[in-house]
């Protein structure tokens, strides 16, 4: 059983806090499921494959309610994506000597 808060933060991997409620809403009617506090694994497989016909871009979104339906998977947490190529050589570019 997964609680209704354990996908909401997986969702919340991939999308801002107000727009993984309205995603999981999303899914879960295009899963005929109805909102509860717990789901059990055929649901979250259910929910999964709704999600990937909706979705855009949420192969790891998809791929942690797959472990989560087999029985693996940790409460995830809340990750810092990696600076930008651009944002790391403007400081590099920052750092040299400016010509006058």
């Amino acid at each position: 059983m997964a609680s209704q808060e354990l996908l909401l933060a997986i969702l919340e991997t991939r999308y801002d806090y107000f727009s993984a409620r309205v995603i999981l809403k999303e899914a879960l009617q295009a899963a005929n499921l109805t909102e509860k506090k717990s789901y059990d694994p055929e649901e979250i497989g259910s929910l999964s494959d709704a999600l990937g016909k909706i979705g855009d871009r949420i192969d790891g979104v998809v791929a942690k309610l797959k472990e989560l339906q087999s029985g693996g998977g940790e409460k995830p947490g809340k990750q810092e994506a990696p600076a930008p190529a651009e944002a790391s050589e403007k400081k590099e570019a920052d750092k040299k000597p400016k010509k006058k």
